[in-house]
């Protein structure tokens, strides 16, 4: 979702693609409309220093020549203790050491997902939204990893695909230069019309959508597993559930500590989880800067004006900001992140089951209740199916 407000335009939810993206090859021109950015991400770490996400040689020397066989000790005992890696705090243990975990403030970083103890959050979480920690944590590319970061340089150029963040038009502009391409070649598109049942007639489906019937052969549907269940009239599984993102847009005035577009929050305070600088993209706006902050709903902080004092608290103490910090607009988003526990797992796979033998494909974040945290993994998971057609 885009907004312009008072002249700053601001998102909530993922902005970033790739030039390599395959969208961009479907929809010739549409790159071009998007705009070029330099990736480069931040984190605000327990001690109030802001070094590189996930991590760097820098901060594993700044916490002192005492720490580092103390950090690398944990990190083999971690390793032979979590081989059985079932919940997200084992799958970070085994990768960066319980020691590491909790000085690093990655630990702080993914209870601030769901409000959960990573203990409670089941490994599928892990593996779909922490793949970096694998990446940079694993033994074997470790080597590897350490010469990148000592010769950035040796990178080869042509492996690096540009950042691109989409139009400063609005996401509007961008999906809508998709539907009219679509459009042409024959897709049909239907907006804002409420959804009220999903019948099935041997194999016709009925969908009822405002003051009309569509009739299918086929249904593919990418909105939440208990809306579409409860649409269909098939049994509810009441242990899915979603957290509800709260993403505050504010202007600000001022210098800030970090200069990236990324700012992740280790610290072990605040309720918010990342924030994104839009004026990095677009420009300022009368000297001003301007940013979304992702705030997932706690059951102490909930309300758009508690979370944004919560956040000003939090940053001024730690002076990531150096200036007054406004509120122009929030977004609040129901289902944002499916929230995967230990036990949720059997239920997704039974829900998404009972929507097939009833001839539904649910697909998606919503629908397929997976975590999907950037289009990388739509791609990869559309190309494994299409070599399963193949």
């Amino acid at each position: 979702m885009s907004i312009d407000i008072n002249g700053y335009s601001f998102d909530s939810g993922s902005i970033f693609f790739w030039d390599d993206n395959p969208q961009f090859v479907m929809f010739p021109g549409l790159l071009e409309r998007c705009v070029p950015v330099d990736y480069a991400l931040n984190k605000l770490r327990p001690d109030g220093r802001v070094s590189n996400y996930p991590f760097s040689l820098e901060e594993f020397f700044s916490y002192g020549l005492l720490s580092l066989p103390r950090i690398f000790t944990s990190l083999l005992i971690s390793k032979w203790r979590s081989r059985k890696i079932r919940t997200a705090k084992e799958f970070m243990e085994y990768y960066v050491g319980r020691y590491f975990n909790i000085i690093s403030g990655l630990e702080n970083y993914v209870r601030r997902f769901y409000n959960l103890d990573p203990a409670l959050i089941g490994s599928d979480f892990a593996s779909a939204r922490m793949g970096w920690i694998r990446d940079n944590g694993s033994f074997r590319r470790a080597p590897r990893n350490v010469w990148l970061r000592l010769f950035p340089s040796r990178q080869r150029e042509h492996t690096q695909a540009q950042t691109v963040v989409r139009p400063r038009a609005g996401f509007a502009d961008y999906y809508g230069f998709m539907t009219d391409a679509l459009g042409a070649s024959g897709v049909r598109f239907q907006f804002g019309r409420e959804l009220q049942s999903i019948k099935r007639v041997g194999d016709i489906f009925e969908v009822r959508a405002g003051d009309q019937s569509f009739l299918a052969h086929h249904i593919t549907s990418t909105i939440p597993v208990d809306i579409v269940l409860k649409l269909a009239g098939l049994r509810a599984f009441p242990g899915l559930n979603s957290s509800r993102l709260i993403t505050l847009c504010c202007s600000f005035v001022g210098k800030c500590k970090s200069s990236s577009i990324v700012l992740y929050n280790f610290d072990k305070q605040g309720v918010w989880k990342r924030l994104t600088v839009h004026s990095n993209s677009y420009g300022e706006v009368r000297g001003a800067q301007y940013m979304s902050i992702e705030c997932l709903c706690t059951p102490e902080l909930f309300d758009v004006n508690q979370l944004f004092s919560d956040f000003v608290s939090h940053v001024n103490s730690r002076k990531i900001f150096q200036g007054e910090i406004n509120l122009e607009y929030a977004f609040e988003l129901d289902y944002s992140y499916p929230i995967y526990t230990v036990t949720s797992q059997k239920e997704r796979e039974l829900a998404l089951s009972t929507l097939r033998e009833f001839g539904i494909n649910s697909v998606g974040r919503q629908g397929g209740f997976k975590y999907i945290p950037h289009s990388t993994l739509i791609i990869d998971s559309i190309r494994r199916w299409r070599r399963t057609l193949a």
